[in-house]
C-alpha cells in the first residue's frame, strides 16, 4: 500500500470538509477530473475550478453526519476508500443514506482523478485491486 498516497487522498478530504480552498487545491493536479456515480446527473467534472465549485455544490446542499471511512486500500497510484454517511437535503429535509466508494488516481503527489462507484466490486476493480 502506498501510504504516501493514502495520506495525500487524507489530506484532501480533510482539506475539502474544512472548506480549505488552498490546501485542496495545492494537492490536486490542474487537470483534475471527478467521475460521479453512473446515475448522476452530471456526468464529469474537469478542471481544479470546476471540481471545487461541484464538491462545494454538494457540501452546502446538505446537513452532515460524521463520514466514516469504512476501508482504504492502495495500489501503485490509485487509492481506494469506502464511506458511509448520513445527510439531511438543506431545503427538503429529506434523510440519506450514503454507501459509496472512489477510486483516487495520484500522478507525482497530486491528485489527478476521482472516480465515484455504488458497487465495491466495480470500484476494486477499478483500482486494479484483487479481493
Amino acid at each position: 500500500m502506498s501510504e504516501e498516497n493514502v495520506e495525500l487522498v487524507r489530506e484532501a478530504m480533510e482539506a475539502l470538509l474544512r472548506g480549505d480552498r488552498d490546501a485542496w487545491f495545492a494537492i490536486h493536479d490542474e487537470d483534475f477530473e471527478i467521475v460521479p456515480i453512473r446515475d448522476w446527473p452530471e456526468t464529469g467534472v474537469r478542471g481544479g475550478e470546476a471540481a471545487w465549485n461541484f464538491h462545494m455544490r454538494i457540501l452546502e446542499s446538505f446537513e452532515w453526519a460524521p463520514i466514516e471511512v469504512e476501508h482504504v486500500d492502495a495500489g501503485a497510484d490509485k487509492v481506494l476508500v469506502h464511506l458511509r454517511y448520513d445527510a439531511r437535503g438543506v431545503g427538503s429535509g429529506a434523510e440519506v443514506e450514503l454507501d459509496q466508494w472512489f477510486v483516487a488516481t495520484v500522478r507525482e503527489r497530486k491528485i489527478l482523478r476521482l472516480q465515484w462507484f455504488t458497487d465495491g466490486v466495480e470500484a476494486r476493480e477499478a483500482a486494479g485491486l484483487s479481493e
